[in-house]
C-alpha cells in the first residue's frame, strides 16, 4: 500500500460514503487492510483494522447527536487513490468497536474498529428456517405484500410465531371447552413439501369435541381496501381419518357499509375429495369447488391458496398448478378488514409454511403461487454451483449487480438442505461441489472462480 496520502477511508451510513479519512489515527496505529482470499493463496477472510480520533465522543456507538456514530455491520470501504487510478483495498463491515479509553469531552480519546468481509460476516447471520422457508421469505412474491408467514415448525404446546411483519402468533384454540394434547397436536417427525427439509405440525381430529384450529385475533386489524386482494396460502398433506370436511383456510372478515361478518374458507370434503371455496355471511357469497376423487386429496402434499377481494370481486381457489374461480353475487362492502386468521380447522395431518398476502393483485399471483410449488417440489435440485451461489446471495439482498464476478459453474448440486445452515455453509457447500474459490472482492461484490477459470481453460 502505498502512502497514507493516497488511500481514503469510507463509512456508509445510509446516505452514500462518507469520508472519514481525517479521523484515522495513523499515528498511534498504522491501518492494516487486505483482501484475504482476494489473492488467490488463502481461506483468509478480509480484514482491515484502524483507529480513529475520537475526542468528542462523534463516533462512539450509541451517541445519538452524532451522524457519524458507529454500529455493528455498517458498511466501510477502503481506496488508494493514484492520480486518476482507484484500487479498492477492502470492502467490509464493521465488528463492534473497542474504546481504547473514556476521557472527558474534547480530551484525548481513541476508538478502534475491526471489519470484516460480507462473507466473514455470513458466517455468523441467522440460520435459515428450511429451504422452501428461504424462498418464501425472500423471493416468494415480487411486491412486498407477504404481511404473515408461520412456518409451523414449534414444538408441541407452544404458540406459532409469525416470522415476517408484525402480524399476530397463532395460537392453538380448541371449541368445547376441551384442552389440546401431544396426540392432538404436535410437531410432525415428516415434511409437508417433498424438496424441503423443514418438519411441521402434525394435527390430529378427535371427533366428536375438542376439535383443534389455530387462530390469532388480529389487532389491529388487516386493512383489506378497495382495488387490493388477500391471498392466504397453505401447504397440507391429509392423513386417513373417519372425518367429513376440514378447513385448512378461513378469515374472517369485518364488512363496512353495510357492517357485516364475512367469512371466507376452504373446506375439503374427504370422502368424496371435492375441494370448495366459499364465501358466506358477508355482502358478497359465492362458490367454487373441483373434484377430483378422494385419491387426489388423502396421502399427498398440497399447496392450497384462497384468494379474495372487493372492487372488482374476487374469489379464487389455488390448488398445486390449477385455478379455480367463483362467481360472487351480493353487493360488495365499501371496506374490509381481517379480524381473524384460523389455520387447520378440524384438520388431521400435517400441515405447514402459512402464508398471508395483502395487496395489490400483481403484488402475489398465480404464477408467483406456481413458482412456490415447484419449489416445494424441487428444492433447486440440479442448479449449477454459480446458480446456488446466486440463489443464496439473493436471499442475503444481493442484486445481480452486486454479483457480476459469480461463474456459471460446471458441477451439478442435489436438492438444497438450508434448515440451520448459515448463508456462508450454504455457499461454501457450493465452493467445495465445484472445488472453485470463493471471495468478496475488493469492491465489495460476491466473487466465484469455478474449474473453467481456475485451470484457465
Amino acid at each position: 500500500m502505498a502512502g497514507y496520502e493516497n488511500w481514503h477511508l469510507f463509512f456508509d451510513y445510509g446516505v452514500g460514503w462518507v469520508d472519514v479519512t481525517n479521523y484515522v489515527d495513523t499515528f498511534r496505529a498504522p491501518i492494516e487492510g487486505g483482501l484475504g482470499d482476494g489473492a488467490e493463496t488463502s481461506e483468509e477472510p478480509g480484514v482491515l483494522r484502524f483507529v480513529l480520533s475520537n475526542p468528542q465522543h462523534s463516533f462512539t456507538p450509541g451517541n445519538a447527536s452524532s451522524t457519524l456514530a458507529l454500529t455493528s455491520g455498517m458498511p466501510v470501504m477502503l481506496i488508494e487513490q493514484i492520480g486518476v487510478f482507484v484500487f479498492e483495498l477492502h470492502n467490509g463491515t464493521i465488528e463492534f468497536p473497542e474504546i481504547a479509553d473514556w476521557a472527558g469531552y474534547n480530551l484525548d480519546q481513541q476508538i478502534a474498529v475491526q471489519s470484516v468481509d460480507q462473507l466473514s460476516r455470513w458466517e455468523r447471520s441467522r440460520t435459515f428456517i428450511s429451504t422452501l422457508a428461504a424462498y418464501i421469505q425472500h423471493r416468494g412474491t415480487t411486491g412486498t405484500s407477504l404481511m404473515g408467514y408461520w412456518p409451523l415448525n414449534e414444538p408441541s404446546g407452544t404458540t406459532f410465531r409469525s416470522v415476517v411483519g408484525t402480524v399476530p402468533n397463532l395460537s392453538p384454540y380448541v371449541v368445547d371447552g376441551n384442552n389440546y394434547t401431544a396426540a392432538q397436536i404436535d410437531n410432525a417427525s415428516a415434511v409437508v413439501a417433498p424438496a424441503d427439509d423443514l418438519t411441521v405440525l402434525r394435527m390430529t381430529r378427535v371427533p366428536p369435541a375438542g376439535q383443534i384450529r389455530l387462530r390469532t385475533v388480529s389487532s389491529p386489524a388487516i386493512a383489506l381496501n378497495a382495488g387490493q386482494v388477500l391471498t392466504a396460502v397453505v401447504w397440507v398433506n391429509v392423513e386417513p381419518t373417519t372425518a367429513t370436511v376440514m378447513y385448512p383456510l378461513t378469515l374472517q372478515l369485518a364488512e363496512t357499509g353495510p357492517t357485516l361478518t364475512s367469512l371466507v374458507r376452504i373446506a375439503y370434503n374427504v370422502t368424496v375429495g371435492d375441494i370448495v371455496a366459499d364465501s358466506s355471511g358477508g355482502g358478497l357469497t359465492g362458490t367454487t369447488s373441483t373434484s377430483g376423487g378422494n385419491s387426489a386429496i388423502t396421502g399427498q402434499p398440497i399447496p392450497l391458496a384462497l384468494r379474495y377481494g372487493y372492487t372488482p370481486n374476487t374469489l379464487e381457489m389455488w390448488v398445486r398448478d390449477q385455478v379455480y374461480v367463483a362467481g360472487l353475487a351480493g353487493t360488495a362492502p365499501g371496506g374490509a378488514t381481517i379480524t381473524e386468521i384460523r389455520v387447520g380447522d378440524l384438520h388431521n395431518g400435517l400441515i405447514g409454511h402459512a402464508q398471508l398476502y395483502v395487496g395489490a393483485a400483481t403484488d402475489y399471483t398465480n404464477a408467483d403461487f406456481v413458482a412456490q410449488y415447484h419449489m416445494g417440489f424441487e428444492g433447486l435440485e440440479r442448479q449449477l454451483t454459480g446458480a446456488r451461489l446466486r440463489t443464496i446471495g439473493s436471499y442475503m439482498g444481493l442484486t445481480d449487480s452486486e454479483m457480476p464476478d459469480v461463474d456459471a459453474g460446471t458441477s451439478v448440486m442435489s436438492t438444497a438442505n438450508l434448515a440451520g445452515k448459515t448463508a456462508a455453509e450454504a455457499m461454501y457447500e457450493a465452493r467445495n461441489t465445484e472445488q472453485g474459490r470463493l471471495f468478496i472482492a475488493g469492491n465489495g461484490s460476491l466473487t466465484f472462480q469455478d474449474r473453467r477459470t481456475i485451470l484457465n481453460v
